[in-house]
């Protein structure tokens, strides 16, 4: 895969970290919580463990840092807190800084926690005027999504789960007029929302162990936590739909090529495919499984929109992923669950 644009993320071990700040792809783990299976992945040299992992290392440059001043965060699109072992406790001036960071354009993602790292979480999210209470729910983290159009929730199922075992999602609230919630826990609290703070934005979840787990393996988790990267950097390349299946659905591609071709694509799964030889953009890894089929090939317009619209029966409903690849620079989109 190869990205048009490396996006240079900031992933915050959030404990102190003794390693010195970095300024290049190179990334060191340390006090990285043991049970972030997400986290440890995405920042190793290993394999990747899903095709979700592999697609958010190709197209973001991902750096750790053991505080956050202007110069860690000078570049940077996303700051992403990851919860530690040790609690977050940010020094004199680091909670400044990000919503600095934040007024000039940047995005910060807030994943709370309830218990061990509820208080610093909150001390955070209240610069925003959200508040992640006391009181907690069960279940899944996005049981009613309420935004489908939204570039974080679009092609997610509604069954992104928590950890086994570990049955607490923060309730999410705020008395800002401009906070948007974007999906809520059975038409009660919130479990995720955004806020616009200056020129940038910030996304709150209410629980980090819904993505830092082995939970993250399952199809919906992957695919919200694909999204929830590439809002990062809007001019990347993304298929989303605003229709329901069954029936006529449009699939439309932004970021891609002026004037030259996408093609659609489609299986029954999600996986690690790889385009093989002898086809446009062989080599490429995929999103979706061995089953995958071409659907179409549409030239985008001069803004690089490309535009598919399909009648879908009812038996493709909930059983069928779609992908997109620009055939000019054999760059994937993300992967949306027709439904």
């Amino acid at each position: 895969m190869v990205p048009t644009r490396a996006l240079r993320l900031i992933l915050s071990a959030v404990a102190m970290l003794t390693a010195p700040a970095l300024t290049t792809a190179s990334v060191v783990i340390t006090q990285i919580e043991e049970r972030s299976f997400f986290s440890l992945w995405l920042l190793s040299n290993h394999a990747q463990q899903s095709s979700a992992h592999q697609q958010i290392k190709d197209n973001h440059e991902i750096i750790v840092v053991p505080y956050f001043d202007e110069a860690a965060l000078t570049g940077a699109d996303m700051v992403y807190l990851s919860p530690s072992l040790d609690e977050l406790k940010l020094a004199p001036g680091e909670l400044d800084t990000l919503v600095a960071f934040v007024e000039s354009g940047g995005r910060l993602v807030i994943p709370a926690d309830y218990g061990v790292w509820a208080d610093e979480f909150r001390a955070i999210a209240a610069r925003f005027d959200v508040t992640y209470g006391d009181s907690y729910i069960n279940g899944v983290i996005t049981a009613d999504v309420l935004d489908w159009d939204n570039p974080i929730t679009n092609g997610v199922g509604g069954t992104v789960n928590q950890f086994v075992g570990s049955a607490v999602n923060d309730v999410l609230s705020s008395s800002h007029p401009d906070f948007r919630v974007i999906a809520q826990w059975q038409a009660g609290p919130s479990s995720i929302g955004y806020l616009q703070h200056g020129a940038g934005e910030v996304v709150f979840l209410s629980d980090f162990s819904t993505f830092d787990t082995d939970m993250f393996f399952q199809a919906d988790n992957q695919i919200l936590w694909t999204n929830l990267f590439e809002y990062a950097n809007p001019s990347v390349l993304r298929l989303v739909t605003a229709d329901s299946c069954p029936g006529p659905m449009r699939f439309t591609v932004t970021g891609g090529t002026p004037a030259r071709k996408i093609a659609f694509v489609y299986a029954a799964g999600l996986g690690s495919v790889q385009v093989p030889p002898g086809y446009p953009c062989a080599g490429i890894t995929l999103g979706l499984n061995a089953t995958v089929s071409l659907a179409g090939v549409v030239e985008a317009d001069g803004s690089g929109v490309a535009v598919l619209d399909a009648h879908i029966p009812s038996r493709v409903c909930g059983q069928v992923y779609v992908q997109a690849v620009d055939l000019e620079t054999c760059q994937a989109t993300n992967v949306i669950l027709i439904e």
